[in-house]
């Protein structure tokens, strides 16, 4: 159905292969990226990292983005927020892994 539209759009037979070539590509790494989701990260935790970034991080950092909006304004803030948690996603991102390779050797 979609290639008949693509076909009355105008697009030649090498250009629809190209796209579906394209969009399976994209389904295996999606896949691929599901699976290492769900089979060499263990549940629990996950789970940890989900409770530490929902309520731990925001009762220390609270306070902190408060006084940053009232002082440099909501703009740097939302910045500095972005970032710090980039660099906390980061840290646990590395230490999952490392928990990882070592938990399946």
């Amino acid at each position: 159905m979609l290639w008949q539209k693509m076909r009355l759009q105008g697009l030649t037979a090498a250009d629809i292969a190209a796209v579906n070539s394209s969009l399976q590509q994209l389904l295996a790494a999606v896949e691929k990226l599901s699976q290492l989701k769900e089979y060499r990260t263990p549940q629990v935790l996950r789970s940890m990292v989900r409770f530490y970034v929902v309520v731990i991080l925001p009762l220390f950092y609270g306070p902190l983005w408060a006084q940053v909006k009232m002082e440099m304004g909501f703009v740097f803030a939302l910045f500095l927020a972005l970032m710090v948690r980039r660099c906390h996603c980061q840290s646990v991102w590395k230490s999952t892994q490392h928990q990882i390779c070592t938990h399946t050797k």
